[in-house]
């Protein structure tokens, strides 16, 4: 097993917390148990202890569901790319809705596979930059992606003269070791007018409470921390940025958290083909309950635009 290491609040910085849940390892050969703690002082529920973040490496292999993309779904792979290209363009209209004038530039902070940033590039003409701490997600396909500055490290290894006039993180700052000090040193790559705009999975959802400690928003153990609206705010305030929306849906289709959940709890092999599941999937899609589409209520993720203060 992992080394682990014992850690304050992400959101506040306190040491006053309880247990409150343990999960297994998710979508991973591993067997293992982790523990969520949530503070007294800011109700931010977090992994502690957690893996020291040097061997965090082991539980982001080539059988990772997000690093396979449609790969993963056998021969419906072309419909679960047009599917992410729905993804990416609901994303591109979100970056739209919250700048007030054109985008010039657009930094993804973990872009994984950066989807995301091509259809920017294609519909805004940006200049757009991804980072992650692995090329899993763009190796392959060098060419797809040459118009983009793609970079293999952390926050500090982005040029200290570059700034963005959007900062995104899509489903990313529940990985994040430090998210305080990241966000922190992002307002070195940013202007009066920036914004950064963050997708992440919601403590406080549906989902959550309807599959308990199979949830797949704890993504054992590679999310850190899990956010509501009044966590990010106070991680947002702590770290030098104005929240100024935060609302409880994002880009991703709700269900898909639940269906991961529902697999989870059956325990599959995360490293297998999907291809048999794929019309359960669909089905279950379309037979959904109407609630999935209630946004007042969060089904699973939400999503928090901040600029600088």
């Amino acid at each position: 097993m992992a080394r682990l290491e014992k850690v304050l609040c992400p959101a506040c910085g306190e040491d006053d917390a309880v247990s409150l849940q343990v999960t297994k390892t998710m979508m991973a050969p591993q067997s293992e148990q982790w523990n969520f703690d949530r503070c007294n002082s800011c109700a931010m529920v977090y992994l502690n202890p957690r893996v020291v973040q040097d061997e965090i490496g082991e539980y982001y292999q080539q059988y990772y569901l997000p690093y396979r993309g449609g790969s993963a779904w056998g021969k419906y792979e072309n419909l679960v790319n047009k599917d992410q290209l729905k993804i990416d363009n609901a994303r591109v209209d979100v970056l739209s809705k919250y700048t007030k004038s054109k985008v010039n530039s657009i930094l993804d902070i973990g872009c994984g596979k950066p989807s995301f940033l091509k259809a920017a590039r294609d519909r805004l003409s940006a200049d757009c930059a991804g980072i992650d701490f692995s090329d899993l997600g763009w190796r392959d396909a060098k060419e797809e992606y040459k118009n983009i500055n793609l970079m293999i490290g952390e926050i500090e290894n982005i040029p200290l003269s570059k700034t963005y006039d959007v900062i995104t993180m899509w489903q990313y700052l529940e990985h994040d070791y430090h998210p305080h000090e990241t966000l922190t040193s992002l307002l070195s790559h940013s202007h009066k007018e920036t914004r950064i705009i963050i997708e992440v999975p919601c403590f406080d959802s549906a989902t959550r409470k309807k599959y308990g400690t199979h949830w797949a928003g704890f993504h054992s153990p590679r999310h850190t921390c899990l956010f509501t609206p009044d966590t990010m705010k106070t991680l947002m305030d702590r770290s030098g940025w104005v929240l100024e929306d935060a609302y409880t849906h994002g880009t991703l289709d709700p269900y898909i958290l639940d269906w991961m959940s529902r697999m989870e709890k059956e325990n599959i092999d995360w490293s297998e083909s999907m291809q048999s599941r794929f019309t359960s999937f669909v089905l279950g899609k379309i037979l959904r309950p109407r609630y999935f589409m209630h946004k007042q209520i969060s089904q699973g993720f939400m999503t928090a635009i901040a600029r600088p203060k």
